[in-house]
């Protein structure tokens, strides 16, 4: 099942990292397992976040679904 409005923890199965014409991130997209079983894709916005999923791979991390987007635990 995929999750429309995921709310709470879940898990990063997989990821990409999008980056502008000149190479700089921008944010990123992740599928992830949810608590409960289903399934969400999480948008990262956050520079921080984003960072440090270029420079360690992020797979099995924590995610934190909010009103603002997904953000790294």
């Amino acid at each position: 099942m995929l999750e429309s409005r995921p709310e709470g923890p879940g898990r990063i199965e997989g990821y990409t990292v999008r980056h502008d014409r000149g190479n700089a991130p921008i944010d990123a997209v992740a599928a992830c397992l949810l608590d409960n079983g289903a399934r969400a894709w999480a948008m990262i916005k956050n520079e921080r976040d984003v960072l440090a999923m270029l420079e360690t791979d992020p797979i099995g991390e924590s995610v934190v679904f909010g009103a603002e987007g997904a953000t790294l635990a």
